[in-house]
């Protein structure tokens, strides 16, 4: 039902370098991120200052500490109106994982954020569920696999999967124009051997208004910012440096 490459390249290992990355069409220093460096502090035109510039309100949001690695910072950097963090999310049916609170606690709290800002508007939302191998204590554990590790990754992916999809129904019925873009922040813990496969991620563009489409290339999270502003018929300025995806090769 999206729009999709055969593969995306990540622009990174960290999810500080994803973000920078997907929001301003530009290359992270290899093998490092501009958080928490003198280079935070340079100007980059972002897709968040254009909305903004549209009259789009904003805000990020994050199962883990809004500090962890600057992330919540820089996403204000890169012109996020408001940051949350798991510090923020009082209301809650989970547990933390190791890493904050889970998905659906996450979405929880962006929804009833959400109601309070003015349309249109622009989210960021980085889940915790699956930066761990944990379900809930109170969540029955299915079995997929034989392999323990293996089957604890694919619950978590499954139990994440759910609030997604909760997520987004409710998101469209509410608010049916919204554009919805999906993909992993970066491939850290990936066990594979080839610099290539270790680097692709998921990526795909969905809107119910929007028709689905395979485009058989790869593409970079450099090409996200410029791909979402050709759908929304705005231009792509000259210092972003990716494509747009609907205008390679089917």
């Amino acid at each position: 039902k999206s729009i999709r490459p055969k593969g995306m390249i990540a622009g990174g290992r960290r999810t500080t370098e994803g973000i920078f990355s997907a929001l301003t069409s530009f290359q992270n220093p290899l093998g490092k991120t501009i958080a928490k460096t003198k280079l935070q502090s340079y100007s980059y035109t972002s897709i968040i200052d254009i909305l903004s510039k549209n009259n789009y309100d904003s805000a990020f949001f994050q199962g883990t500490s809004k500090e962890t690695s600057g992330t919540g910072s820089l996403a204000q950097k890169l012109g996020f109106k408001k940051s949350y963090g798991k510090r923020d999310i009082n209301k809650r049916i989970y547990e933390e994982n190791y890493w904050g609170v889970h998905d659906p606690d996450l979405y929880n709290f962006a929804i009833e954020t959400t109601k309070k800002l003015k349309e249109p508007f622009v989210l960021g939302i980085n889940g915790a569920t699956t930066h761990d191998q944990l379900l809930p204590k109170s969540v029955k554990k299915k079995n997929y696999v034989l392999d323990e590790e293996k089957n604890n990754k694919l619950n978590a992916l499954s139990f994440a999967d759910a609030a997604l999809e909760k997520y987004i129904t409710y998101m469209e019925e509410k608010y049916p124009n919204t554009i919805f873009i999906l993909f992993a922040d970066h491939t850290s813990g990936r066990i594979i051997q080839d610099t290539f496969s270790k680097y692709l991620i998921p990526f795909a563009i969905y809107s119910k208004n929007l028709e689905a489409r395979f485009y058989n290339s790869f593409i970079s999270q450099r090409d996200i910012s410029p791909t979402v502003l050709h759908l929304m018929g705005m231009e792509q300025p000259e210092e972003m440096t990716g494509s747009v995806l609907m205008q390679l090769t089917k």
